[in-house]
């Protein structure tokens, strides 16, 4: 009788369904956080991956349908236009144990002179492997048309902090790829550097010297990985000097001698912290206003930047659309990127 008593307890007891049912529901919102943060990364690689094809289809039109052109068929044409469309894109978009890269295709019309790159990814997820979705495939298309006119040619200035504070958490050399990156993608884009002269200029408690406006971006970027951190922060004197080289009339003369053009006029200016003296804030927001009013385009990037240097950064950029604000190393090379892009995105587009 104790042995059938038990049984029938044991058999009516259903204290555990509650823990059962609560693990069961866990199981979909596991499932939509891990969705929602594999979305969110595979939108980032979208973008990221969409800016390398840009790049890389202008490098490749450039290089094969710019200057003079020799009797070539059309097939002959695109053999030469994939041969360098690859090596620019995977010199931007390495693989990497998160999204590999799958196929890519270029299509050549010689009547319009446009050329298209399809480009397609694999990203491998993290949480959707649950349901059964291991890799969500990224596809792009970028598209560009060569015209009979010149258009565009650019003008740059970086403005990079280097105080005490940029050593760290490895911040100076997240800086040093960002750049690095940024002109790798401008030497990519205009591979005869007829387009684009870029400068450079670090700052701490003084301005540390400059790098001129040179054609390409080898000089400033050389500049750049010679940098190393120390001391306070006071940013007027280097965002004077940037705007001080852009607005000068040699910019004008060396566009005009070399591609009869009027350069866009930017400057990229970057901090981790904030001025030592306010007054240095009020002289870095004059000369912002300065150069923004002499038709200067101002992007700004904080990366991981108090309160004061980010609130000095968005009143010193042309619109929040010119405001980045970097949390890590990555996003720092993201913003970078992105003003590339941005800059960069109706330079050599001519035959």
């Amino acid at each position: 009788m104790f042995t059938q008593s038990l049984f029938e307890r044991f058999h009516r007891d259903r204290g555990g369904n509650v823990l059962t049912t609560f693990a069961l529901s866990l199981l979909p919102i596991m499932v939509a956080a891990g969705a929602a943060v594999d979305y969110t990364e595979s939108y980032r690689l979208h973008a990221r991956a969409a800016d390398a094809t840009d790049a890389a289809l202008l490098a490749a039109s450039a290089a094969v349908l710019g200057g003079e052109q020799e009797e070539r068929s059309p097939e002959e044409v695109l053999a030469d236009l994939r041969l360098h469309f690859l090596p620019f894109f995977q010199a931007n978009m390495p693989d990497s144990g998160r999204y590999a890269f799958k196929s890519y295709d270029l299509q050549y019309n010689p009547d319009s002179l446009q050329v298209t790159a399809s480009v397609a990814y694999d990203y491998n997820t993290t949480m959707l492997g649950i349901v059964g979705r291991d890799t969500v495939e990224i596809n792009i298309t970028s598209q560009t048309s060569f015209e009979e006119s010149v258009n565009g040619a650019m003008s740059m200035f970086l403005v990079l902090d280097r105080s005490g504070s940029m050593g760290w958490n490895n911040r100076m050399n997240a800086l040093k790829q960002a750049v690095n990156q940024l002109a790798l993608q401008f030497n990519t884009t205009d591979p005869s550097n007829n387009f684009i002269r870029l400068g450079a200029v670090a700052y701490n408690s003084y301005t540390w010297g400059h790098q001129g406006l040179v054609w390409g971006a080898d000089a400033a970027n050389q500049y750049t990985q010679n940098m190393w951190p120390g001391g306070g922060t006071n940013s007027s004197g280097a965002v004077w000097r940037a705007w001080r080289e852009l607005r000068h009339q040699n910019e004008l003369d060396a566009h005009q001698e070399r591609n009869g053009q009027v350069p866009r006029k930017v400057m990229v200016f970057m901090t981790d912290g904030k001025n030592n003296y306010s007054w240095a804030n009020t002289q870095t927001i004059n000369n912002c206003n300065s150069a923004k009013n002499e038709g200067i385009e101002i992007y700004t990037v904080a990366f991981q930047a108090p309160w004061q240097g980010r609130q000095l950064l968005q009143n010193c950029a042309t619109d929040s659309e010119h405001y980045f604000n970097a949390n890590n190393a990555q996003q720092l090379i993201d913003a970078f990127q992105q003003i590339g892009s941005a800059t960069a995105e109706n330079l050599v587009l001519s035959r």
